[in-house]
């Protein structure tokens, strides 16, 4: 505690300067997804026409929220957030959609605490996701999905790292603008292993659409063909990494986070969109798992930055 003391003016520095500089490196890693999809706009065109059951999209973003400090200390955290999606939609057996998923995400985590969490969390994985009807249930359709990933604060990952989250979906669609969904995802080897799935997607015209379902509830207004508003909220609910921490490797570290904001989206051309959202970050726990070593963050804002890449 004395040799934090003495160093907290030092290490508050140099959190600001790593701060300045994981940031550019996120903006970096997203605008050369962007202009990497430029340059291949000819490959993925010629893919889709000999494919044209096929859509290609590329999700990006950039989620930044600045120093805060503990509730119950003196200790200060910063969060800057990047992730990417490359997703192929596709049908298979001549009728059957299949999503196919390639995601990673890095969490850098600039902080002078005491208990000197890791400098970053690294998530990367695979999901894959079909849709089917359910029996001769009318209307109605059963999603599965999986989702094997590693959770680490690396990116040479360990088996120990590794888990599989799963989903089961049932959806049914009275009509062209209404749809319920209900079911539950699993999460075998986390501490919290179930999670219900309960909402509904409500589109009473062609400018307002209600997507109020658990993962990601938003509301969107479309001021005309092209731009968008919307709330939305997003919520990081135990997410467990294997970390090491004093030489002991495979410590889980567990992040939650609650984010509730709005923001502009815009679409450029039929392929490119690009968003534009600030909000308050809430409910902001890290903690190791089985220790009573928690760091509790005060609310705080945040901005992010997105990109979407349809072909």
């Amino acid at each position: 505690m004395s040799w934090l003391s003495a160093t907290g003016g030092k290490m508050l520095a140099l959190s600001d300067v790593g701060n300045k500089r994981a940031i550019r490196v996120s903006i970096l890693i997203v605008v050369l997804i962007v202009m990497g999809m430029f340059f291949n706009k000819e490959l993925f065109a010629e893919s889709q026409s000999a494919e044209a059951n096929s859509v290609f999209e590329s999700e990006s973003y950039v989620k930044y929220i600045p120093s805060r400090k503990e509730e119950n200390g003196s200790g200060k955290i910063s969060i800057v957030e990047a992730s990417s999606e490359q997703s192929l939609e596709l049908k298979t057996f001549k009728d059957l959609p299949v999503n196919l998923t390639i995601n990673t995400k890095y969490i850098g985590m600039n902080e002078a605490t005491d208990l000197h969490f890791p400098g970053y969390l690294t998530t990367a994985g695979v999901d894959i996701e079909t849709t089917v009807p359910f029996f001769d249930i009318d209307k109605t359709f059963l999603r599965l999905g999986a989702n094997p990933s590693f959770y680490s604060d690396t990116w040479d990952f360990s088996v120990a790292s590794f888990r599989l989250p799963l989903r089961t979906i049932f959806i049914y669609q009275p009509n062209s603008t209404l749809t319920f969904l209900t079911g539950v995802a699993f999460y075998p080897d986390f501490e919290n292993k179930f999670y219900p799935i309960l909402g509904f997607i409500y589109k009473p015209n062609d400018r307002l659409t209600f997507n109020i379902t658990s993962e990601n509830p938003s509301i969107t207004y479309a001021l005309n063909n092209k731009t968008d508003l919307f709330v939305e909220a997003n919520a990081y609910l135990d997410e467990e990494f294997n970390t090491t921490r004093d030489r002991v490797k495979d410590v889980v570290l567990e992040y939650r986070e609650i984010s509730l904001g709005g923001g502009i989206s815009h679409k450029f051309n039929s392929h490119i969109t690009a968003s534009f959202s600030v909000g308050d970050a809430i409910n902001r726990v890290i903690k190791y798992k089985n220790s009573p070593d928690v760091i509790k963050i005060r609310d705080g804002a945040y901005m992010e930055l997105k990109f979407d890449i349809k072909m």
